[in-house]
């Protein structure tokens, strides 16, 4: 008798990523807001950090002053939107394991994830965002060249600046997996953590920070069917200190404003997933929408040490 060859109901293939590999809601605090544009206060860099006090003599005034007050603002702007339809006639001749409505759902969260990472690495791990940089084979050595460089005191040397600079210890340190590679293969890391398997945690600790982040979202770019992938993020590396949670009187090198509330219904920490009857496309045809109403914003420019292009090209 003849096998009549038919799909695997315990397997199928899709190239998805996990969202642990994207930063783009993960170097900068989370902030959930009603509103999609309002203010917040910022108090000016000198007023905690200028020592006016005095001694006073007896019967004198104390020494005293003020500080500067701001106001800067945000806005949302408008959701990343991306849509999938999925119609009845597909719903009922789908063979397992195939679920036309989950896949729809996983297809619209990946196109969403992808293009806010996109957006979030190229507003802000570029060259030119933060008040300290290095840039690689100019200002200071490739860490390829692992006879020329010095990845830990290099680090050490951003956090000292932007410690003396703001009062803040660096705990985030963010690089992209060419990077990440490079410095797991580092002689002077790999004599320093020796017998150690260095992993995030242990190179989190080697660089004093309570986050080692890899940006290692993927995408395809030209045309479809000749398309090449790559990284998202560059050959870079950013350590930036980020409030832990949103707080008065915090400073953080960014925020990501994400829209919550009663404001838009389904909204639910700056994400929404609806289905939309579209019986125009065919009865029973539901439209499965995805929205994410966040928007990031550096806040504080001296609280970030940008490494660009700190991985050499290797042809």
């Amino acid at each position: 008798m003849a096998h009549v060859d038919r799909p695997l109901t315990n397997m199928s293939i899709a190239y998805m990523q996990s969202a642990t590999g994207f930063v783009f809601n993960r170097v900068f605090p989370l902030v959930y807001v009603e509103k999609e544009s309002d203010k917040y206060y910022v108090f000016d860099i000198e007023t905690f950090l200028r020592g006016r006090a005095r001694r006073r003599a007896d019967g004198t005034e104390s020494a005293g002053g003020g500080y500067k007050l701001s106001t800067d603002s945000y806005s949302l702007g408008d959701p990343f939107a991306f849509h999938k339809d999925v119609t009845k006639r597909e719903r009922d001749n789908a063979d397992k394991p195939l679920d036309p409505d989950r896949n729809a759902t996983d297809f619209v969260t990946q196109n969403i994830l992808i293009t806010a990472e996109e957006e979030w690495v190229g507003n802000f791990f570029k060259p030119g965002v933060w008040d300290g940089q290095k840039i690689g084979g100019d200002t200071t050595p490739f860490w390829n060249d692992y006879a020329s460089s010095n990845p830990i005191t290099a680090v050490a040397d951003a956090r000292l600046w932007i410690w003396k600079n703001t009062g803040r210890k660096p705990n985030k340190f963010t690089v992209d997996p060419t990077t990440d590679e490079v410095l797991k293969n580092h002689p002077l890391i790999l004599d320093r953590t020796e017998g150690q398997v260095i992993d995030a945690n242990v190179l989190a600790k080697l660089f004093e920070v309570d986050e080692y982040l890899v940006a290692g979202g993927v995408h395809r770019t030209g045309a479809e069917g000749v398309g090449t992938g790559d990284f998202i993020a560059g050959k870079h590396a950013l350590l930036s200190y980020a409030a832990p949670n949103p707080a008065k009187e915090m400073p953080s090198c960014g925020y990501t404003f994400a829209k919550t509330g009663s404001g838009v219904e389904g909204v639910d920490k700056g994400v929404r997933i609806a289905r939309i009857p579209m019986d125009v496309l065919g009865i029973g045809t539901q439209r499965i929408e995805g929205e994410l109403f966040i928007n990031a914003k550096v806040t504080g420019q001296p609280l970030g040490f940008f490494f660009a292009d700190i991985v050499e090209q290797v042809a």
